[in-house]
Order: C-alpha cells, then structure tokens, then sequence
C-alpha cells in the first residue's frame, strides 16, 4: 500500500500545482481511520478550496478523477462531505497484499528508509550497585521495540547499553558494606541495592557519613584511574567495588536474557569519565564551557537555540558530573563506531530538557554529529494501587513486577500447554503483559499497570495478542494432522497464496485483508515518529477481526468451514500478527 499511498501524493500534488492552489504541504494520505470510508483518505481538496475560493466537494471531485485515473482498477475513489477523498482497494490489490504477506512472511512490512544506515540505539541504562527498577524495564521495552522497527528500515542498529558503575550512588552502597561487612554481602544484588539504600540514608541524615562517602567516591574516580590503593581501607574499597560490579552485571544478564534483549556494546561510566573531563577541559579552553566559582558549566541560555539553561560539567572538585559523563560516552561510541548515521538515547520524560541540552553540545563539540542525537522520552509506571512498594515496604523494582506477572501466569498456562512448556510460557507471557501495557499507549506518557488485565486473554493486552497468534497456530496444525496443509513452510507458502481468493467467502474474509494490507503502511508511521503505539493499536484491531471471524463461522467446530482459501486469509493474518509481535519484541506463541 505504500506504493499506491505514494501515487495518489504524486497525483494530488500535481493537481495543486495545476490548479495555482498554493502551498498544500501540510496536506496528508493517511489511512482511513473508518474501514467503512475506505482504505485511504485525503484532505487537499479541504486545503485547496480556501486558496481558489471555491466548494471543497467540488475540488475533491477534481482530485478524485485525476486520482481514479492514476489507479485505474486497483481502486475506487468516492468523495465524501465536506471535501475528503476516500480511496477503498479493490480485491486484486487486496490480494496482492496478501500474496506477499505469505510469500515474503520474514520480510512483510519491511521498508528501506534507512537502508545502508548505522544508528545507534542507547537503551536500559541499568546502574550497577542498585536495583533494576521500573525506569529501566520501560526504557528495555521502548528501547528494544524502536531498535527492531529502525532495522526493519533496513538500517543496521547497534544495540548500546550505558551503565552508571561510578558516581555518588556507588560510593553510598561501597560506604554501607564498609561501615557494616556483616549485615551486606557484596557478591549478591539484592544485598547491594540494600546497601545502596542505607547509604543514601547516611548521606542525608549523617554528617560524618556524607564526608566518607564524599571521600569514596572522589578516590574510587583515581583508583579507577590507575592511581595505587593509598591505605588498606582504599584496597578493601576497590575490591568491594570489583565484587559488587560484577555481581550486578551477572545480576542484570539474567534480565536481559528474560526480555530477550541482546546488546552489541556496553558502555561503563568508569571508562566514559576520563574522557569526559578531557572532552569538557578542552571545550573549555575552547569557548564552549565557563567557569563558574570553581566549577566548569555549560550555558545553554547563550549558546543553544532555542535557549536552553545552564549545567554543570564538571564540580568545583574536578569530579565529572552525568553530563561530562556523557561527553565521554559520545567519544568512546566514535571510537568504536566510527561513524554512524543516528544515535537514539532513551530517557525518562523528565529528563527530556537535559536530552536537548547535550544534542545541543554534542553539536558544539562534534560538529559532525549535529542533528543526529535524538532523545526520546518515556513516561512513567504506576501500579493500579498508585503505590510503587511492595508488601514489605521495599520498593516494586522491574524485576520484582516481572517475577509477580511470571508466577501468575504459570498458574494461568497450566493445563493450558505441555508441562515442559509452562516456563517458557510464562517468561512469554509475563514478558508480553508489562511489554504491551508500555508499548500501547504513547511513549510520553505515564501509564497505569493493572498486573491482572495486563495478563487478561480476552482484553486489549499483549497476552490476548499471542493468544490469538496461537489459536490460529492450532487451526494450522489441525490441518496438518489431517493432511490438509503439507507441514513444508515454502511449498505451504505457495500453495496458500494460489489459494487465496475471495469467492464464497464472508464479509469478515474482506475486513481482515483489508487490515492485513496496512500493516506496511503502520510499520512505516510507527517508525517515521518513533512511536511503537501505532503498531500495538493496530494489532489490537487486526487481532479483533481475526477473533470476530474465527467466532462467527464457527471454524474449529465445523471442519467444513475450514477451506483453503480461508485458511489462505488467516495465514495472511497470522503472518502479520506474529511480524507485528516481533517488532514489538513481543514472542509468538504456538500454544496457549
């Protein structure tokens, strides 16, 4: 449908220009949000009227001519009050849509906007020394669903992830197992974020505590450095520090291979902070930063537009801050890279201003790279309960509301599925509930979870989307098993797409494939605006329609139902589902 969408843009632009209507750039196709105004919809003729003074019915039936010409059988196009022009595929186009869908299955929706690109893409950001909270796991899901939607463009993504393992938050947990070796083991993450916990508490409440801690973490920078343990305290320091290190990296291993999340680079602020300090002393010396009472700082008021405010790199101690630290990172992503086309970073919303402030530097320090980092915000997550914290007053981390949603649906896949399968059901599941929940509703804003429906079969949730991934699945093997389909994924493929036809068939056969034909068209918007939420929506509809239609003609029931040209539709529709889950880093499943 991309194809036809961009013919019937050619068209109407042309017909601007004909008629001297003036600037209609901001004029769009877009799909018809309504089936049952069509497939397609245009508003220049509203757009054109203004400029020529005259009816927008009577302009859009200009445009809708000119428009019925160019598609000639592929479309019929009606004009609709006050002045749209609605387009509505004909079957041949629908089933050529299809027909690829079934023969392309690995390859339907891609596109190639970015083809021979390298983009980066800079998600998770988990801190070692402290639990893997909420944050993180949205940041995981956005991170992960814009990464595979980048590379379905054709790009070839780099997966990064950047961890805080320096700073004032490792000095805290580093001060607690010092101050008490017999209440913290460092080699276990939970024990850590504890430790971490009772540090910030220190530092808020305990003068002497805050000067140790402060002292900690300016030694940790140079023995990280490469400078020599000065006492036996700073050896113990740097030997807790290597041991809960690791212990959090293993910890957060264990995550990622839940969530199916494979990176291509890890970033430590360990090794971005020196380069850092460089970056911003050289800036420094170069007009980019100031000083200000010992400090170096940035000032976005002067030097960003639009203005922006004033940070600092580096304190009046020469320790760096976040924001040096991120200098370092670009530097060290340069080395490894090379060049690169686009860097993507995940932040959360509030963090929004702080992203456009070092897009703006970035730009001042690397002018290769202005314009090509993009921040892009996520919201945050509450639970239904509207407290975070769970029974023992401990804070809900991601990984703790993943554990809660795992053992809920190991209780709901029982019986359901193969006892060998549960496991691997329930990580799905669990997986695909907080997934969806995030990914269905726009990146910017905060979200409600509602640990039940998230899990629910029959709602608006990313379970009820592999659900029915799966009934249909079983539909599949039944005419396997009774010889009806082959079971040989390319000769199945051919002969379902010789099948596919829409003769005898119900009006239910007509609204899948009319769905089943935009997926490429969603896949493109969801990426243009970095924005997974118009593919979740979509799958909604789609799996909707699937559902409506599987129920009313009764398909598991009467096997007569049960012919090759409907099996040809829903393998159309299975093939977009399972590709649409795929993209949203959302597993199929083949049973439920």
């Amino acid at each position: 449908m991309r194809a036809l969408m961009a013919r019937v843009e050619k068209v109407a632009q042309e017909v601007v220009g004909a008629t001297g209507g003036g600037d209609a750039s901001h004029a769009r196709v877009t799909l018809a949000e309504d089936l049952a105004h069509g497939d397609m919809a245009l508003n220049h003729a509203l757009i054109l009227a203004r400029a020529l003074k005259k009816p927008p019915q009577e302009v859009a039936q200009t445009l809708a001519r000119a428009i019925q010409a160019s598609l000639g059988e592929e479309a019929s196009v009606a004009v609709a009050a006050p002045g749209f022009v609605n387009i509505t595929l004909s079957l041949r186009a629908l089933l050529a849509f299809e027909k690829e869908a079934l023969l392309k299955p690995h390859m339907w929706g891609a596109g190639s906007a970015r083809a021979n690109q390298r983009v980066v893409v800079e998600y998770t950001q988990p801190n070692p020394f402290k639990a893997f909270h909420i944050g993180h796991l949205m940041s995981n899901t956005i991170g992960e669903a814009i990464s595979r939607l980048v590379a379905a463009q054709g790009a070839r993504v780099v997966r990064a992830n950047y961890q805080g393992d320096i700073g004032p938050h490792v000095a805290k947990a580093i001060w607690a197992l010092w101050r008490f070796p017999q209440e913290y083991d460092p080699s276990d993450a939970e024990s850590l974020g504890e430790a971490y916990a009772r540090g910030v508490r220190a530092y808020e409440e305990d003068a002497v505590a805050r000067e140790e801690i402060d002292t900690i973490n300016r030694r940790l920078y140079a023995l990280l450095g490469g400078e020599a343990p000065a006492s036996e305290e700073e050896r113990l320091w740097l030997e807790l520090y290597h041991t809960g290190r690791g212990a959090s990296l293993e910890h957060f291993a264990r995550i990622y291979a839940l969530l199916s999340t494979t990176f291509d680079e890890f970033f430590f602020e360990s090794e971005a902070a020196p380069i850092g300090i460089e970056v911003v002393r050289e800036g420094l010396a170069g007009g980019i930063f100031s000083q200000s009472e010992g400090a170096v700082v940035f000032r976005g008021g002067e030097r960003c537009r639009p203005p922006l405010h004033t940070r600092v790199f580096l304190t009046r101690h020469g320790t760096p801050t976040y924001e040096a630290k991120e200098l370092g990172l670009v530097e060290l992503k340069r080395r490894r890279f090379g060049e690169f086309d686009e860097n993507i970073t995940t932040v959360a919303v509030e963090q929004e201003s702080y992203g456009k402030l070092l897009a703006c530097v970035i730009g001042l320090v690397w002018p290769e790279l202005a314009g090509k980092y993009q921040f892009v915000a996520h919201g945050m997550l509450q639970l239904t309960t509207g407290k975070m914290s769970s029974r023992t007053g401990k804070v809900i981390t991601g990984e703790s509301l993943l554990a809660d949603l795992r053992n809920r649906a190991r209780e709901v896949m029982r019986g359901r599925v193969a006892a060998e399968e549960v496991e691997s059901t329930a990580d799905a599941v669990a997986v695909a509930a907080v997934r969806f929940a995030v990914l269905r509703q726009n990146r910017g804003k905060n979200i409600r979870f509602d640990p039940q429906a998230s899990l629910s079969l029959v709602g608006d949730s990313g379970p009820y989307l592999q659900y029915t991934h799966a009934r249909l699945a079983s539909l599949f093997a039944k005419a396997r098993d009774s010889g009806f389909l082959s079971g040989e994924e390319e000769k199945e493929a051919r002969e379902l797409s010789e099948a596919l036809s829409f003769e005898e068939l119900s009006p239910h056969a007509l609204g899948v494939a009319r769905l089943v034909a935009r997926f490429p068209v969603v896949v493109d918007r969801a990426h243009e605006e970095l924005e997974p939420s118009h593919l979740a929506q979509y799958l909604l509809l789609l799996a909707a329609a699937v559902n409506h239609w599987y129920e009313e003609e009764q398909m598991v029931r009467d096997s007569r139902e049960v012919t090759l040209p409907r099996l040809a539709h829903l393998a159309a529709a299975k093939v977009t589902l399972k590709r649409g889950l795929e993209l949203l880093g959302i597993r199929p499943l083949e049973a439920m």
